[in-house]
């Protein structure tokens, strides 16, 4: 007996609300266990200490922004980002198979912060089950 698999094929959506000519899209590729595990991973990070009263404090190693990077990377299948900022242009455009994660972040942290959540916010409908980070 075989299992059919659902939600796994690339979703190109259209970044209608900072782009509404459509042309801005990124295709998401819903995460597979590899993916969930190396976000996981990143939400593992802890620190333990005591407080003055002896207690167990646990604080979270990682920040949103951190997570949210993560994220698109983990599900970037294709994007088509073009923002002009004055006479200069910031691009990401093309397959996840021709970035490195480092190009990538170096593109995306000259991002404004629209364009990323408005891309974030596409990952999201992609997969639902990431709206509640912690």
């Amino acid at each position: 007996m075989s299992v059919k698999a659902t939600g796994v094929s690339p979703v190109t959506i259209k970044l209608l609300d900072i782009d509404p000519s459509g042309e801005t899209t990124v295709t998401i590729r819903p995460p597979d266990w590899k993916a969930e595990n190396l976000r996981g991973a990143f939400l593992a990070k802890r620190t333990y200490g005591q407080d003055e009263f002896m207690r167990l404090v646990v604080s979270v190693d990682a920040n949103l922004r951190e997570l949210w990077e993560t994220e698109l990377w983990l599900t970037l299948e294709a994007v088509n980002i073009v923002v002009e900022i004055g006479d200069d242009k910031i691009e990401l455009v093309g397959s996840r198979d021709e970035l490195t994660f480092n190009e990538f972040k170096n593109k995306l942290d000259q991002m404004p912060p629209d364009v990323v959540y408005s891309w974030h916010d596409a990952v999201l409908v992609v997969v639902e089950r990431w709206r509640n980070p912690f």
